[in-house]
């Protein structure tokens, strides 16, 4: 289900991709809709919760700060909103030991149909601020985030279940 690839020399980069049973609007306006975060963030990278800065949330340049469980905040900020294909939004401002490892991590998320389904593709690319420390942020995303993602994922599969006898 995940791939990460830490072989170039500018970025750690992860990558998520699975079928989730419901249509392609369903999806896409579930991932993009603001509050969803507090329910399917779990695991250790999960939120308290989050403070608008610029909104309201769901369009291109709406920003809010994410403050996470783990006393992390960042700053996240949508960059291209193009419904019900393309969702991306830029993480930056990070505290703490992340936000010295790095400067900028950009989500892509991807939808494609799937029959009935959806396939969804959910890249990370993390820009380390200091090349020397791409290890220290490659060890982060593959222990940390990647886990996070990957129980973010199930977790809107499972909420995101289409009654199989029903629309």
């Amino acid at each position: 289900m995940n791939q990460i690839d830490t072989t170039i020399s500018t970025a750690v980069l992860v990558n998520l991709s699975s079928t989730v049973n419901n249509t392609i609007e369903r999806v896409f306006d579930f991932v993009t809709f603001g509050d969803v975060v507090l329910s399917i963030l779990t695991g250790p990278a999960a939120l308290n919760d989050y403070e608008m800065i610029r909104g309201p949330w769901g369009q291109v340049g709406a920003s809010r700060w994410l403050n996470f469980k783990s006393g992390i905040r960042a700053q996240e900020t949508i960059t291209s909103l193009v419904r019900p294909h393309l969702y991306t939004y830029a993480l930056t401002n990070f505290s703490g030991d992340v936000g010295s490892l790095t400067d900028l991590a950009v989500s892509e998320w991807k939808f494609t149909p799937a029959g009935t389904r959806t396939q969804v593709t959910w890249e990370y690319s993390w820009r380390p601020k200091n090349v020397g420390r791409m290890d220290e942020l490659g060890l982060f995303v593959s222990q940390i985030w990647t886990e996070w993602m990957t129980s973010t994922f199930t977790e809107t599969q499972r909420l995101l279940k289409r009654d199989l006898l029903g629309p």
